[in-house]
């Protein structure tokens, strides 16, 4: 890496940057390592955006948990870029990539390289924005959807087909099981039998009085 090359031996280790630690980091300790090439080159992507960043021109010695947390924290929730731009949030698994390679990076700028006597990514830690979620969103609306029929109109109906020696009513005996206690639950699967015979049950007792049922 050319700007490897061109600061390795420029470089002294109270005014090392952020941004030339990385570059250290990819060339001595990422690059020769076991790291699949996808790996590689997605950290070294990395590394390229954190050193665009101000933190990156930071000198490392000067560099504390808070401002470790703020930029990660900018990453997760996005925000206002130096340069005045909007910046929008990256995906859980781009932050994670982000965490892995300022972790590593300050680990190794610990040991082996003594640039720096403690790691502040230990303090750090990666903060999601939690969404607002209703709980029963979207059970309103199907509440709207489904017709609904009462205890006593399920008796009703039942007893009515039990009469006519209807086949719905063992159906309906059947999925009205325990009524009392899942009436609604009741009344959802029983809608497509009772549907069909409801308008007669409506017109018999319309015309003869509830004695008809």
């Amino acid at each position: 890496m050319e700007d490897y090359e061109e600061k390795k031996f420029v470089a002294k280790t109270e005014n090392i940057t952020l941004g030339e630690m990385l570059d250290i980091w990819l060339e001595e300790e990422v690059k020769p390592g076991t790291l699949s090439t996808g790996t590689l080159i997605a950290y070294t992507t990395t590394a390229r955006q954190i050193k665009k960043h101000p933190i990156g021109q930071r000198k490392l010695k000067s560099i504390t948990a808070d401002h470790l947390q703020e930029y990660i924290d900018f990453l997760s929730f996005g925000g206002t870029r130096p340069d005045g731009t909007e910046a929008q949030p990256i995906s859980k698994n781009y932050m994670l990539q982000f965490s892995a390679v300022l972790r590593g990076s300050f680990r190794f700028a610990v040991f082996p390289k003594r640039y720096i006597t403690f790691n502040p990514m230990q303090y750090v830690r990666m903060r999601v924005k939690k969404e607002e979620v209703e709980l029963f969103e979207g059970n309103a609306e199907n509440e709207t959807d489904i017709p609904t029929i009462t205890h006593e109109q399920y008796t009703e109906i039942t007893d009515y087909l039990r009469k006519k020696r209807n086949p719905y009513s063992g159906l309906l005996r059947h999925t009205g099981r325990d009524t009392k206690k899942s009436q609604k639950a009741t009344a959802q699967r029983a809608f497509p039998v009772w549907r069909n015979v409801f308008p007669q049950l409506l017109s018999e007792s319309n015309g003869k009085g509830k004695d008809a049922l």
